[in-house]
């Protein structure tokens, strides 16, 4: 796993979602499939400037950080274990 998250920063750092990460996020939900409807590739790509989508890695989890109109959230993180 760590040479398929190797693009992506540690948190606290993120970087923008790009196409460039399509084969990334398909391996990563092949390993650890979404629970909801919005953890899709594509979904989350095209919402990408919308949303200002960014990833990051903390511990043995994707994060997914959204900032919109001054606000910002965390999708659920995805991987499998705790979060320390």
């Amino acid at each position: 796993m760590d040479e398929l998250w190797s693009g992506v920063p540690e948190f606290p750092q993120f970087k923008d979602l790009t196409l460039e990460d399509k084969t990334f996020f398909h391996q990563t939900f092949t390993q650890f499939p979404p629970q909801i409807s919005e953890f899709t590739f594509t979904n989350l790509f095209i919402w990408r400037h919308a949303y200002q989508i960014k990833i990051s890695l903390l511990q043995n989890f994707l994060c997914l950080l959204s900032e919109q109109e001054g606000s910002s959230f965390f999708f659920p993180p995805i991987g499998e274990g705790d979060v320390i």
